[in-house]
């Protein structure tokens, strides 16, 4: 189902309300991610990060995550990570 969740498109079938649940799942902590990343560069430099601020640019970066899953990139960059992984890991 994970797969389904990142390969794009409008779910369909018996599983659909599952994978969207995941989906929903995935980009929030995708652009929560995003976030903290972000926040901890602004701490580095002494800049002040509020949860305030942090739910807010979460809200914000959501419709970006979820852009990214429903046109397929994501499981686009997970498949190239998987592949240069496998080679790092040969090395």
């Amino acid at each position: 189902m994970l797969v389904a969740a990142l390969e794009g498109g409008t779910p369909s079938g018996p599983d659909a309300e599952r994978v969207k649940a995941i989906r929903d799942a995935v980009a929030v902590n995708a652009a929560a991610a995003l976030v903290v990343y972000e926040a901890a560069r602004q701490e580095e430099t002494g800049d002040q990060v509020s949860v305030a601020d942090l739910t807010t640019a979460i809200a914000a970066l959501l419709p970006v995550t979820q852009a990214i899953l429903h046109d397929g990139s994501a499981l686009a960059a997970l498949r190239q990570w998987a592949v240069v992984t496998t080679e790092l890991a040969s090395d």
